[in-house]
């Protein structure tokens, strides 16, 4: 089964029975990614819990 990149729209193989939280990684553009939907399967990025914590701060700043 194959998955979309969001960094760079190329096909990503997510194997025969993927799950969500499942890791894979872009062959293309090496982003590190992981299942957040299985229908339809759908990727976004791994984020470390200090930009995730960042990107909070920078919401209720701007």
């Amino acid at each position: 089964m194959y998955a979309y990149c969001p960094e760079c729209d190329s096909r990503v193989n997510v194997g025969e029975n993927p799950h969500e939280g499942q890791k894979v990684t872009c062959q293309n553009c090496w982003a590190d990614l992981h299942i957040i939907g299985l229908s339809p399967i759908e990727l976004d990025w791994i984020y470390e819990e200090d930009e995730e914590h960042w990107e909070e701060e920078a919401e209720y700043e701007g």
